[in-house]
């Protein structure tokens, strides 16, 4: 770091060019500290990297949660039009069947059940052309038996219609406290 600037050597320069060449459908090159260029499908971005840490978070009851990501989550039993980017309808026999819920950073090998078929989330990130560095930004929701309900704005996991229902909006919105 020399005043407040990165110095990028020739060597990167002509890696992140070979790069806009490169058939390959998403790579990553650490041009200096802190920064990369990310190849993700037909797109080159410059990105500062930032931790991405993972998190678990329970939820035991109805409410709104600010959750450690900065995001929000709102479990109801009323349908609130328009409260969340994302939204899931649960349907369940017995309230018991609900919480806790968890919700969590998206972990190798975590499955989902769709069309009464097992899908890794990694493929179905990769099959819906999710670009690499939104892939660890997904947020999973399980059930107590861990299964994941869904995967926010990419997939969810059908449900058989009931008498009751349960809510759930996700908003990718960071929120501050």
């Amino acid at each position: 770091l020399t005043n407040n600037t990165e110095i990028i050597t020739d060597e990167r320069i002509k890696e992140v060019i070979k790069l806009l060449y490169d058939d390959s459908s998403n790579k990553c090159i650490e041009i200096c500290k802190n920064y990369v260029v990310l190849k993700e499908y037909d797109f080159i971005s410059f990105r500062i990297l930032k931790d991405n840490p993972k998190f678990e978070y329970i939820i035991n009851d109805f409410g709104e949660y600010l959750l450690p990501n900065n995001h929000s989550m709102i479990i109801s039993q009323k349908n609130h039009a328009n409260k969340g980017q994302y939204f899931y309808k649960l349907c369940y026999n017995n309230i018991s069947e609900i919480f806790p819920l968890k919700v969590r950073s998206r972990n190798d090998g975590d499955r989902i059940i769709i069309n009464n078929q097992t899908k890794l989330v990694k493929d179905i990130l990769i099959d819906k052309k999710i670009p690499l560095y939104y892939r660890d930004k997904v947020v999973v929701l399980e059930n107590k038996n861990k299964e994941i309900l869904f995967v926010s704005g990419v997939v969810r996991k059908n449900t058989i219609e009931a008498d009751n229902v349960v809510y759930i909006y996700y908003s990718m919105e960071e929120k501050s406290c």
